[in-house]
């Protein structure tokens, strides 16, 4: 995957991070209730999968990122094991963000369906 980030406002001076996240969707299996009983057909959303980062709080993005004004980030992965029946490739996607170090200001999100 190749992620372009470029930086509009040139007076932003924090550091900048950013984080790729993978995130299952539509996932049906049981669920515990607050009254303790089960539902075995519950729909679990936004099931967070892993962080290509490896990290919780993403990468640093630096100068050695950056060529002709933009960042370039690129990651290599493997989408988890199909064949146990615990994931599932066409409901998952990667949640892209980019947020500033010192406020936590979230600056771009992308949602990208894996391909």
């Amino acid at each position: 995957m190749h992620i372009e980030v470029e930086k509009i406002n040139p007076a932003l001076s924090n550091e900048l991070s950013i984080v790729a996240c993978i995130v299952e969707d539509s996932l049906v299996a049981d669920q515990k209730m607050s009254d303790n009983s089960h539902n075995p057909n519950y729909v679990h959303r936004d099931i967070h999968r892993g962080n290509l980062n490896n990290t919780p709080f993403g990468k640093t993005l630096t100068q050695a990122d950056l060529l002709n004004g933009k960042y370039y980030i690129n990651y290599s992965f493997v989408v988890p094991n199909q064949l146990d029946g615990n994931y599932n490739a066409d409901n998952m996607h990667i949640l892209i963000y980019v947020y500033d170090k010192t406020t936590y200001e979230v600056y771009q999100v992308i949602k990208q369906t894996i391909l």
